[in-house]
């Protein structure tokens, strides 16, 4: 068994301050707060027990050591079960699915996980298989729109940030057009009137 003692430890319920993790057979075996057990190893910094960095691991059983899941999803196949237009609202809905017990990780959705989205863009929900019945149920009480309304809203978004605006419609460039040619005429005829 080792333990890792000294650290800030995340938890769920908060950072125990200085906290230590026990391991046995690649496994946390226990989490506390305070004086550790003894043979405890010093270390430093933050301890994220549970905590799976998704870019490096995969998740929903694609990493490379073979198993399944990762982060909190509570280990096994993680399965999506819902989609969140960014990273705030996606803890929001992390929080609510925790709430009822059901651990998720979040996820940048395909098409999104472009590096310089960091914290904007929108987010996957992923839980393990054995909560995804109850998670879809909870969030179909709590959510009002379907992911693909969400998604055609967020292409739409994205389109207007990338147009600049709103496609002018043909009657009012045609108003637009009319005004400056008349403008333009008057401009001409004042500078021909005062030469």
């Amino acid at each position: 068994m080792t333990v890792l003692a000294g650290a800030r430890v995340v938890t769920p319920d908060g950072v125990l301050e200085p906290g230590w993790v026990s391991i046995a057979g690649g496994r946390i075996a226990e989490v506390g707060a305070g004086a550790p057990p003894p043979d405890a190893q010093a270390v430093s910094g933050w301890l994220l027990p549970g905590f799976i960095d998704l870019h490096a691991h995969g998740g929903g059983g694609h990493d490379d050591e073979g198993g399944g899941g990762g982060g909190g999803g509570g280990g096994g196949k993680l399965v999506k079960v819902g989609f969140a237009r960014n990273q705030a609202e996606a803890e929001m809905l992390q929080a609510l699915l925790l709430e009822s017990g059901i651990p998720s990780v979040l996820k940048r959705s395909g098409g999104f996980d472009n590096p310089e989205f960091l914290v904007a863009g929108p987010r996957d929900i992923c839980v393990n298989k054995e909560h995804a019945k109850e998670a879809r149920d909870l969030l179909a009480e709590t959510l009002t729109d379907t992911e693909g309304e969400e998604r055609e809203e967020l292409e739409g978004e994205a389109r207007l940030r990338a147009t600049g605006g709103e496609p002018i419609a043909p009657g009012r460039l045609a108003l637009y057009v009319g005004g400056a040619f008349i403008l333009a005429v008057i401009v001409v005829w004042v500078l021909y009137e005062i030469s």
